[in-house]
């Protein structure tokens, strides 16, 4: 290498290489995704029905305490803060983070290295012309940066964002499948833990019912056939509550799992049974309201890093320009090192273009282009299944409040049923043994309206995740490019 003492010595020829590539810096650039144009034209609009209700209520923030329930929203909090899965996600980003921050350091600033040598040297010049041995002490610092002449350390590094980015928006995803899990489990208990009730209050009036019946059967007033067929209705009363009470016994074990708890940790249910129905409930989404689904803005940000690896993949076809620069001292003894005589320093330039590869630049842009276009229609159908899943949630709440109002209306028919039953009963007018079927009718009857009520409770927690909510109150703190 050449070298030569001083500072003032810049090559023309190195000048006259560099200006007009530095003119053309910055002229890649990676292709527009546009991914709001793609979801612009979708829209949901529910078919006209007896739900009245509307607003947007639905993207507050923790959206499960809409349920006026604070034993539910100790459960989701605590899963949120202890669930193993979601924790290991979070070193895991962190992670990826750490990555990102070590290869912006490395494409966006120049590599500086001090260097301290100690050699024994010794040197030939010729027959009989011997120079040594002797010590060289050498030490300096080298200096070499990337110039960036079509932004392809910038669109790298913006790839390696927008990946990040996505991971963060999965990692937000994460939360609420969590918190919708925890929710509906809460739910399903509260539903199994009153119906329990109920199928036991009927399994008593069967009972009742039974005893009644051997009474008659034992003075001749029915025969065989009428206290068998109240017996298989008691059986049939029992065999329901091993079921229901192995679903408690499950959906405690499963809400355990969901906070990160062994299967037979305690499970206060507290006021489970007071959840509501949040109102007021929807019945118009705009498509905005989607953009802000975790899994849509995670297909969007890798959406843009495949647009970025384009432009990578074109800048890396033009010229490549590398600026080195080192400064040392070098002497034969340590006193002499530090001196100025024993200053020396080197700059160069490195100017390379592909010029023959077998084509694997040109394949390789090819395929970033195809990897493109595969994650700007991956992009599309996530819209297109938020939608529809948010379809089908506003569908099912529809539906199951009509539902929910006839088998309300079948209960306050059957309240008025029993009430003449009781008033016949009283004057004489029937016995206690239809008194007491009329009262298993209409506990039956509120097990459907139950049923009915849970579904819509399940309804509404899953309109609430296929919304994604802004409901975490977090930004995702992660750098913006500039």
């Amino acid at each position: 290498m050449n070298t030569k003492k001083g500072v003032s010595f810049i090559p023309k020829a190195l000048l006259l290489t560099a200006l007009p590539v530095l003119m053309l810096s910055g002229c890649i650039s990676a292709p527009e995704t546009k991914s709001q144009q793609s979801v612009r034209d979708l829209h949901y609009q529910i078919p006209p029905s007896s739900m009245t209700t509307s607003g947007s209520g639905y993207t507050q923030m923790k959206w499960w305490r809409s349920y006026h329930s604070e034993t539910l929203n100790q459960l989701v909090d605590q899963g949120l803060h202890a669930n193993p899965n979601l924790k290991a996600q979070v070193h895991v980003l962190q992670q990826q983070f750490d990555l990102y921050q070590a290869e912006r350091g490395s494409l966006l600033f120049p590599t500086v290295n001090l260097g301290v040598n100690t050699e024994r040297q010794k040197l030939f010049f010729g027959p009989g012309v011997l120079f040594g041995p002797f010590n060289l002490y050498n030490t300096g610092v080298n200096v070499s940066y990337g110039i960036d002449l079509w932004g392809a350390s910038r669109l790298a590094l913006k790839e390696i964002l927008s990946q990040l980015q996505a991971q963060n928006f999965q990692y937000e995803a994460s939360e609420q499948t969590l918190a919708a899990n925890i929710v509906t489990a809460a739910m399903n208990l509260a539903y199994e833990l009153k119906l329990l009730d109920l199928q036991q209050r009927v399994l008593a009036d069967q009972n009742r019912q039974l005893s009644l019946l051997k009474i008659q059967y034992q003075s001749g007033a029915i025969d065989q056939d009428s206290l068998l067929a109240q017996e298989q209705t008691l059986s049939n009363a029992q065999a329901v509550i091993p079921q229901t009470q192995k679903s408690i016994e499950q959906l405690k074990h499963q809400l355990n799992a969901l906070l990160g708890r062994s299967p037979d940790a305690q499970i206060d249910s507290g006021d489970l049974a007071q959840m509501k129905l949040p109102a007021p409930v929807p019945v118009a989404l705009p498509a905005q309201l989607l953009v802000q689904r975790p899994d849509i803005r995670a297909a969007e940000a890798l959406w843009d890093a495949a647009a970025s690896q384009v432009g990578v993949a074109k800048a890396n076809m033009l010229p490549q320009f590398t600026l080195t620069a080192s400064t040392a001292f070098d002497a034969i003894t340590l006193s002499k090192l530090f001196r100025s005589k024993s200053l020396v320093w080197a700059l160069g330039g490195n100017l390379t273009q592909p010029l023959f590869d077998g084509g694997a630049l040109k394949n390789k842009k090819k395929a970033a282009i195809e990897a493109m276009q595969s994650a700007g229609l991956v992009y599309r159908q996530t819209v297109v299944t938020a939608f529809q899943q948010v379809a089908d949630a506003l569908t099912a709440l529809q539906h199951d409040q009509q539902t929910l109002q006839y088998r309300t209306n079948s209960l306050q028919q059957e309240e008025t049923r029993l009430r003449l039953a009781q008033t016949r009963y009283v004057s004489g007018a029937t016995s206690l043994s239809s008194l007491i079927s009329e009262q298993s009718s209409l506990k039956n009857i509120q097990i459907t309206v139950l049923a009915a009520q849970s579904s819509l409770l399940a309804d509404s927690a899953a309109l609430y995740q296929a919304m994604g909510g802004n409901w975490s109150g977090k930004k995702s703190g992660l750098p913006q490019q500039g």
